[in-house]
């Protein structure tokens, strides 16, 4: 396959799991893709469907669809975290399900090398809202409340999940100048379901003035779990108050503990074409800047 993963920010251990997981999946080998899971633990999540498996269900959604995937591949083009927990920067081709999925996914790994739960996180808009209707997806009074986080204990490190309960703090209560702080000088904010893009803190500061109320990341935001090592990782985020409830942002550290790059993603079927504009025209600075 013709990509680049940077495993810049993954452990050693983590990041051949992980390249090894994804090109197997990747052969359409349904068993050697099964040997990854842990038989007995894994809750397997789709954030955007609603959908929560065990190992025996994946097993069968794999064994009836890998056959059609034709020269279909997913692949790696960031790992984040350790050998315990980390964040996936991924790429489903089209003819996997359809059409392109770019995917930020969650995984949580035992002690003998076996992935206990793993949640992908993804945009609808993206996908298409046509094909993404033809999935059928979890209606919103069934969708689950959890994707098995309550069962995995977390094996996040202590300063990353330190880190997150700051930051997450400071956004939720829109402390603008406070969760700009914890960014480098030099930093990238990323957003995958507005497609766009904020280089250096003193933007993405303004960046957070004009937007910060409407990202669902923003004002009211709450952690479902963090994941990674102690400068790579990120967390799952929930946010009662916004059209989108939940997502997943990406992180990455440099060695004074400040954001080098955050990716978020979350699914923008959920809200109308203004809220999409708006957010978007927010990445854009003012003329009188």
């Amino acid at each position: 396959m013709s990509h680049v993963q940077d495993n810049t920010h993954a452990s050693p251990a983590v990041g051949r799991l992980l390249t090894d997981y994804l090109e197997t999946k990747s052969r359409h080998d349904v068993e050697a893709t099964m040997e990854f899971f842990s038989r007995d633990k894994l809750v397997y999540s789709d954030a955007t469907l609603g959908w929560v498996t065990s190992w025996e269900s994946l097993h069968g959604i794999f064994a009836q669809f890998m056959p059609n995937w034709g020269d279909g591949v997913a692949y790696a083009t960031a790992v984040l975290g350790n050998d315990r927990s980390a964040v996936v920067v991924m790429r489903d081709s089209p003819e996997l399900f359809g059409a392109e999925i770019l995917v930020l996914a969650a995984v949580d790994i035992d002690d003998d090398g076996k992935i206990t739960r793993w949640v992908d996180y993804w945009d609808g808009r993206h996908f298409g809202l046509t094909l993404l209707s033809q999935l059928g997806g979890t209606p919103a009074e069934s969708f689950p409340d959890s994707f098995g986080e309550e069962n995995i204990p977390s094996a996040a490190a202590p300063e990353m999940r330190a880190f997150v309960e700051q930051f997450t703090d400071r956004l939720g209560r829109s402390d603008i100048v406070g969760a700009s702080t914890m960014f480098a000088v030099d930093a990238v904010l990323e957003d995958m379901t507005t497609h766009t893009s904020v280089r250096g803190r003193a933007a993405i500061e303004r960046y957070l003035e004009r937007a910060i109320a409407q990202l669902p990341y923003g004002a009211g935001v709450g952690v479902r779990r963090v994941l990674g090592s102690a400068n790579a990782g990120g967390f799952e985020w929930v946010n009662p108050g916004s059209a989108a409830k939940r997502g997943m942002s990406g992180i990455s550290l440099d060695p004074d503990g400040n954001v080098i790059q955050m990716r978020s993603v979350w699914n923008g079927a959920m809200v109308d074409d203004q809220r999409l504009t708006t957010l978007t025209l927010a990445a854009l600075e003012p003329r009188d800047n």
